[in-house]
């Protein structure tokens, strides 16, 4: 995910991050018309963690 976060009045960049949301993928048994694939997320695996601030 990448988060800009901007000042209104002239529009200039105060805060651009890049961040990482690692996922929980498990197997789930549904419908194979539906979700052929048979994955759903879980939730997170872990805390979000910041790759690197661009500003």
């Amino acid at each position: 995910m990448r988060l800009t976060e901007m000042m209104n009045s002239n529009a200039k960049v105060v805060k651009d991050v890049q961040m990482i949301y690692t996922l929980k993928i498990v197997r789930y048994n549904v419908d194979a018309k539906k979700n052929p694939w048979g994955l759903a997320v879980a939730g997170f695996a872990g805390s979000p963690a910041r790759i690197k601030p661009i500003v």
